[in-house]
């Protein structure tokens, strides 16, 4: 394809491992402003983000959600190296007021994906995250992020310099209809 944003859409995937090598404040700033620039309704600009570069913080949150899995079903397992952040250097969490704005936010999500794999880097959204958020330790992950008032996390996304290339999935075109 010759248009490189339609590239960059048809080129766009979850990555789920990441080098060690560290996201540049530039691109993390510039992944940043064009996920801010997202349309909103009535210019509301619902959401507030939260970027974590802390991997000591990440790592608990990361146990308080296997804790919360294993609450749910208690025949899963986890190896040492399992983590639902995929060892990615920073996590960005997407809040919104009152746990409303979903389509504002995903909208706000998709721009934030697209600029980063542009830039090179990769992401994928983890909404395992809210086990943890809504887990016994909860109101401490959010006493952490300091969020403003009403606002709770929808998902993380994390972001990080991709160590895969994962191939297209196949997509069902049948789920397109005309009236």
């Amino acid at each position: 394809m010759s248009n490189p944003v339609v590239q960059a859409l048809m080129d766009r995937r979850s990555v789920r491992v990441y080098t060690d090598e560290a996201v540049s404040q530039k691109d993390l700033d510039t992944v940043l402003e064009c996920a801010i620039n997202s349309p909103s309704a009535m210019n509301n600009q619902p959401w507030h983000l939260t970027v974590i570069k802390d991997r000591a913080w990440l790592d608990k949150m990361n146990l308080a959600v296997r804790a919360g899995v294993q609450e749910q079903d208690a025949s899963r397992t986890f190896k040492d190296e399992d983590d639902f952040f995929y060892h990615a250097p920073i996590a960005v969490f997407v809040s919104a007021k009152n746990g409303g704005a979903g389509t504002d936010c995903g909208m706000l999500t998709q721009n934030f994906c697209i600029a980063a794999h542009a830039l090179g880097l990769g992401t994928c959204v983890i909404g395992m995250a809210m086990v943890a958020i809504n887990g016994k330790d909860g109101e401490s992950f959010l006493a952490d992020m300091k969020l403003p008032e009403g606002y709770r996390p929808h998902y993380a996304i994390i972001l990080g310099h991709p160590g895969e290339t994962p191939a297209a999935k196949p997509r069902d075109a049948a789920k397109v209809s005309y009236m």
